[in-house]
């Protein structure tokens, strides 16, 4: 069947901070807090170790070996104050004072305190590391908007089965008939050098009186203000009668600027209302807000009439279900002081214009000869200043590790091999079977397998897996 498409090239412009999850976190032993410059910075546990002396490799092999809750503080111990180079990432103000507190923890608090330092990671490219916009984020926010759009007209009655109500909504019973199905959306790349931010998500009552909730504070990597992304959204029109009520591209628009422009009022009266500063935003039909990410609001990721949120009574007491959240999740620069409080998930769409068209290629080239010469300013830097002459290569001594587990770390890329009070490590899935890669990569679920390592200094490296 042939299919007549509309294309809307756009921009995105990230209005307040964006968390979209990807289940991954930042590993204790592959990054270093900067606490005079306030920065994160991430690095490549395989570069580490290869810069190390022999003592310092010895002492980090034993730390990761252990895998114990205590373990963890170790880490952040040995690491600190190491000079190493990586990725920085900018840290709110309250994010030291955390750290430090966390590395004079008492023994019986470590499990309590360190699971609450779990730093999450937002959505990122792997080829970079720059963090990007989903376009099945961007589809869902769009279709809230289009399904809200729909309940006006129609007044479906109300029900608690989502999906029942979608598809009365839409006139659908299948998936064929979805017309939502033919809705396109590419992911949104990021456009020059976009910058992240490790802040804290706070769970604050909307009743003044009160302070933060029951809902523990979280930490999150977000995508800051004034970031931009590029993308397109396309609607492919079917010939036929297989969509009973197709989608068009301007009333999808549309209802995302008359939804979204609704529930930011509303969002900044409960702001206003805890004395918080709010964005004053003049959308019209050639910019379209968005809700994106984690924190959303409840109210903004739901169909009104059909709104049923649970709210937590007390700890021992059932949940009960209403029209409307009781707290905001906020970013904030403490996890204690509610500080620079701000609302997660705004943005907006744009129409790429020509004149956008040039400045993105000029960001790019700009991104992109920047690059360039922190890569050659490295390559000089080495020619500069050799490493010292190796000592004679010997030739490596093997082992093999009968039915040693292997585990997947995403973060870094790395597969661990245990083998008795042993550890091997190699970078990549190359040597992986076919047969295990489902388990240990997608499922990220331990295997046992056949393991020849060999010997590197104090250290192994996983050559081979059967």
């Amino acid at each position: 069947m042939k299919y007549e498409k509309k294309i809307f090239k756009c921009i995105l412009k990230v209005l307040t901070p964006i968390h979209i999850g990807c289940d991954e976190v930042y590993e204790p032993m592959g990054f270093v807090v900067d606490e005079k410059e306030h920065n994160l910075i991430v690095f490549d546990p395989l570069d580490f170790v290869a810069q190390m002396d022999t003592e310092d490799k010895k002492k980090y092999s034993e730390i990761c070996s252990k895998g114990s809750i205590d373990s963890i503080l170790e880490m952040y111990k040995f690491l600190r104050g190491k000079k190493v180079s990586g990725r920085n990432i900018k840290l709110c103000s309250g994010f030291i004072k955390h750290y430090e507190k966390n590395l004079n923890i008492e023994i019986r608090n470590i499990k309590q305190e360190l699971n609450s330092f779990k730093i999450e990671r937002t959505s990122f490219l792997s080829n970079d590391e720059r963090p990007y916009i989903p376009g099945s984020s961007i589809k869902g926010s769009l279709r809230t908007a289009y399904l809200n759009d729909r309940q006006k007209i129609k007044k479906e009655r109300k029900t608690n089965d989502s999906k029942e109500l979608g598809q009365r909504l839409l006139n659908y019973r299948n998936f064929e008939e979805d017309p939502f199905r033919l809705v396109k959306i590419s992911d949104f790349m990021p456009i020059g050098k976009v910058n992240t931010k490790i802040v804290y998500a706070v769970n604050k009552k909307k009743n003044p009186n009160k302070n933060l909730s029951k809902g523990l504070p979280q930490i999150l990597e977000i995508i800051d203000s004034g970031s931009i992304f590029q993308g397109e959204i396309a609607i492919e029109q079917p010939q036929g009668n297989v969509i009973k009520e197709p989608i068009n591209l301007q009333k999808l628009l549309k209802s995302s600027l008359d939804f979204y422009s609704k529930e930011r009022n509303r969002e900044n009266r409960d702001l206003k209302n805890l004395r918080i500063e709010v964005i004053n935003t003049n959308w019209n039909q050639n910019v379209i807000p968005l809700r994106v990410g984690r924190h959303s609001g409840a109210e903004s990721m739901t169909i009104e009439d059909h709104r049923n949120i649970k709210i937590m009574t007390g700890r021992d007491s059932k949940p009960k279900f209403q029209d409307s959240s009781t707290t905001l999740w906020l970013v904030s620069e403490s996890k204690s002081e509610l500080i620079n409080l701000q609302p997660f998930g705004w943005a907006e769409l744009e129409e790429l214009t020509q004149e956008q068209l040039q400045d993105i290629k000029h960001k790019k080239e700009e991104y992109i000869n920047r690059v360039e010469q922190a890569n050659k300013f490295n390559r000089e830097k080495i020619i500069e200043n050799p490493p010292e002459p190796k000592p004679p290569v010997v030739e490596a001594k093997t082992e093999i590790w009968e039915k040693a587990p292997l585990l997947w770390t995403p973060n870094n890329q790395t597969i661990t091999a245990s083998f008795q009070d042993k550890k091997a490590i190699v970078k990549g899935k190359e040597l992986v079977p076919d047969s295990y890669k489902k388990t240990l990569f997608d499922k990220r679920k331990t295997v046992t397998a056949k393991v020849t390592v060999e010997h590197e200094g104090n250290s192994f490296k996983i050559i081979k897996v059967e």
